[in-house]
């Protein structure tokens, strides 16, 4: 099975490239520890040092770097949770910093760097771009509606229902997990 699994989305009609068999070097903290070491708005902004995108695009590929990033490590790439909004995961802090953009497009800036704490953090975003970055926002969305995490966090609450129910780490973990033989 491929690093990330790659969402099994053949079921969906959706193709995804292959990616390598696995990652090999975690992020570890300054101190040598396994805590999460990088911060959700530095992930955002190296993904924004890729293309232009959509606040919902952006969302879902910070959604899908913390769910596979806890099923390669078991532990999380960062302190930010997800919440299931109708839209798919949203992590509310990043809501708060992008929502003034809407519909419209994130802008993409040469000069904004990331300010990631590791090397290895790079390649592994890169690694979760080259999977769902050729995707639009709404296919992102239709993508996660499918998978257990969102619907579990939704469970009682339609489709169209406002909801902020946490998503789970621990079934983000166990879900992306079994997707790579873990």
């Amino acid at each position: 099975m491929s690093f990330i699994g790659l969402c099994n989305l053949k079921k969906r009609k959706m193709s995804v490239k292959k990616l390598p068999q696995k990652f090999t070097s975690p992020v570890y903290d300054q101190k040598g520890g396994r805590e999460a070491v990088e911060q959700i708005t530095e992930v955002a902004k190296y993904f924004l040092s890729r293309e232009a995108m959509t606040h919902k695009k952006l969302q879902k590929l910070c959604y899908y770097a913390q769910a596979w990033y806890l099923a390669n490590y078991e532990k999380p790439l960062f302190q930010s949770h997800f919440e299931a909004w109708v839209h798919g995961p949203v992590s509310p802090e990043l809501y708060s910093i992008y929502r003034d953009w809407g519909w419209l497009p994130i802008s993409q800036s040469a000069d904004v760097q990331a300010a990631l704490s590791n090397s290895g953090t790079a390649s592994f975003l890169d690694r979760v771009y080259q999977t769902y970055g050729h995707y639009t926002g709404d296919q992102l969305e239709n993508i996660s509606h499918q998978e257990d995490p969102w619907s579990n966090a939704r469970i009682g609450y339609s489709k169209e229902d406002y909801c902020r129910n946490i998503i789970s780490e621990k079934q983000m973990q166990e879900y992306y997990g079994k997707r790579i033989g873990k």
